[in-house]
């Protein structure tokens, strides 16, 4: 039997309200059997997502794992069951648009230079833009631009290179998603398309996208089952290592220094945000008066002891030692407040309460140090093994798809007008500085 030129490969997890739309549109696109085959990975789900697929879809292939090995798992053991010279991967929360395939497959026919293609997402109506192109950040971070925008306010939207492809809408050749490693199965979900398409220009090739590849996304309608602590722990550590991993020689210590900091800065303004010990947060740790409680500024400036001595200390033994002895003086500091404000009869549940750091948002941003700190020898392997395949330094893909600096957190915009922030990032590449409302509005 001729193997299909076509993988189409659907994650899927507790999905089966959106599976039969997402199914019946992909059977129903034109010369999708002469092509393809499909192949649904479930994640151990709990509802009748595989009775569904069973009895409704018969010919669809259906591979079933124990447990939620998110959408990076799934798409793995896609791959090592896919018989296809070409692999699609499509969100179960998606329906595609009939001429969706035969785009796929007239790029991939057109120049056997064309390795990986990306496909226009709009809402599930199909009023509204999802995703025409991503931006990075410098810190691993990533942005869609125009998304929100009604088709007719995103204009003439025509077929271009790149940077960024989307994971849910994305096609690649089976052989090159295998020899550059695939998705990070580390990264669980979110952000693993960035990171495979960053690899994949560092190695020589490039990434188009194709308006008429065209598919309609129910937004978030799996992934919002994540809570806030989960997708922001994802989103942050994610971001973290798709810098650390890919960012070249040259450029690697002034990004990874100015990514700490922001990672740190963060944490402070979310904690301080949301925390009814902000008093205690926001000692100064290096300073005689590290246990007396301070009034919060409205902007940082270059005196503030805590970020000086922050900055020595990088300079002098790198990020990750620094980050180390950071936390251990916070931890000495709280240690000594408690035993200061603990009165002889309080119990802990009492001592919980005058320190409250449970919400979402901050236990995310410290469990996201705390896995970085814990993986430091596990991430630094995967960087070696990725700067052993660059072929394209960093200058050259940043010379056409810029990195940006955008406030997007409490705090960022203070933190990103400093001098002594902006002096942290490399000379070497044009930033773009910019504000979210001002994102759509880039060209």
């Amino acid at each position: 039997m001729k193997s299909p030129k076509f993988s189409i490969i659907i994650p899927n997890f507790n999905g089966e309200q959106f599976l039969r739309p997402c199914l019946e549109s992909v059977l129903s696109c034109h010369q999708v059997k002469q092509l393809s085959e499909i192949i649904v990975v479930d994640n151990g789900s709990t509802d009748h997502s595989c009775e569904l697929i069973t009895t409704h879809f018969p010919d669809i292939k259906i591979v079933k794992l124990p447990t939620n090995t998110g959408f990076t798992g799934a798409i793995a053991t896609g791959v090592q069951v896919a018989q296809g010279e070409y692999l699609i991967f499509l969100n179960n929360d998606m329906h595609v648009s009939k001429e969706w395939l035969l785009a796929y497959d007239a790029y991939f026919t057109d120049s056997k230079n064309n390795v990986c293609a990306t496909g226009l997402i709009l809402d599930w109506e199909g009023k509204k833009i999802d995703f025409i192109r991503g931006i990075l950040m410098f810190d691993g971070h990533a942005l869609q631009i125009d998304q929100g925008k009604t088709v007719e306010e995103a204009g003439n939207i025509q077929q271009e290179d790149t940077l960024i492809g989307c994971g849910g809408n994305m096609a690649v050749k089976r052989d090159l998603f295998m020899a550059l490693g695939g998705f990070d199965k580390d990264f669980f979900a979110y952000t693993e398309d960035v990171d495979f398409s960053w690899r994949l220009y560092a190695s020589g090739y490039k990434i188009t996208f194709l308006p008429k590849a065209m598919v309609f996304h129910y937004h978030q309608g799996t992934s919002s089952r994540f809570g806030i602590y989960r997708r922001g722990f994802l989103y942050e550590r994610n971001a973290f290592l798709t810098i650390y991993k890919n960012i070249d020689e040259e450029f690697f210590d002034k990004i990874l220094h100015a990514t700490w900091i922001t990672l740190l800065h963060r944490t402070r303004e979310i904690m301080a945000l949301h925390s009814n010990a902000a008093s205690i947060l926001e000692s100064v740790p290096f300073s005689n008066e590290a246990n007396t409680p301070r009034q919060l500024s409205p902007a940082i400036t270059p005196t503030n002891n805590l970020i000086i001595r922050c900055l020595e200390t990088l300079k002098k033994y790198g990020p990750t030692y620094t980050i180390g002895k950071i936390l251990s003086h916070m931890g000495d500091a709280l240690q000594k407040k408690f035993k200061e404000t603990k009165p002889a009869s309080s119990s802990m549940a009492e001592l919980s309460n005058t320190l409250a750091i449970n919400h979402p948002h901050i236990i995310s941003q410290l469990q996201t140090i705390w896995y970085i700190l814990a993986n430091m020898e596990n991430i630094s392997h995967k960087r070696k093994e990725i700067q052993r395949m660059r072929k394209v330094p960093d200058h050259e893909i940043f010379q056409i798809f810029p990195l940006f600096v955008v406030n997007t957190y409490p705090g960022d915009e203070q933190l990103f007008s400093t001098n002594w922030f902006k002096e942290l990032l490399p000379q070497g590449i044009q930033f773009r500085f910019a504000s979210l409302s001002e994102i759509n509005k880039i060209q």
